[in-house]
């Protein structure tokens, strides 16, 4: 499975203990910096799961408003999910494509934003807000949605996450 993690984390998140304890963790992985939706997309257009399986990770904040992801940098970089969603649903060709977006707060909001004609095997996504970017590095790990619950603490924090299949 390739596994490619977009890295919408600001300056000031880059800074935080929280982000220090898990940067080594993200070493065996391919991580793209995005200062723009225009590396994002451009990411995007050079894949396809021809050879192989693709779980695409986000870490970044999620928004109030329903169907965006953001972070802070130097200005408020906005992500929608209509214009996300349709983009990964063209990747899938003839392996499974997982999008997860565990580190993002309220990411099930993405849900509206599904077109009738959706491919993307799964999303993993937050019903409300989450404190720790590094539950998606568990859910990279695990690669599968049942796994990643099972390496969850207890019922209430298993409860903070939800599958759309």
């Amino acid at each position: 499975m390739r596994k490619i993690i977009f890295n919408f984390l600001g300056d000031s998140d880059l800074d935080l203990s929280s982000y220090e304890s898990i940067k080594d963790l993200l070493i065996p992985y391919e991580v793209i910096k995005c200062d723009s939706t225009e590396v994002i997309f451009e990411t995007l257009n050079q894949v396809n799961t021809d050879n192989e399986s693709l779980m695409l990770t986000f870490l970044g904040h999620g928004a109030n408003e329903d169907g965006l992801v953001s972070y802070q940098v130097e200005n408020r970089l906005l992500l929608l999910f209509e214009d996300l969603l349709p983009e990964v649903n063209t990747l899938r060709t003839n392996n499974p494509v997982i999008l997860n977006l565990v580190a993002n707060c309220n990411s099930y909001r993405c849900e509206g934003y599904l077109s009738p004609d959706n491919r993307i095997d799964n999303i993993w996504v937050t019903t409300t807000h989450t404190d720790s970017i590094s539950r998606a590095l568990v859910a990279i790990r695990a690669e599968t949605f049942d796994f990643f619950l099972e390496d969850l603490e207890d019922d209430s924090e298993r409860a903070r996450y939800r599958l759309i299949s």
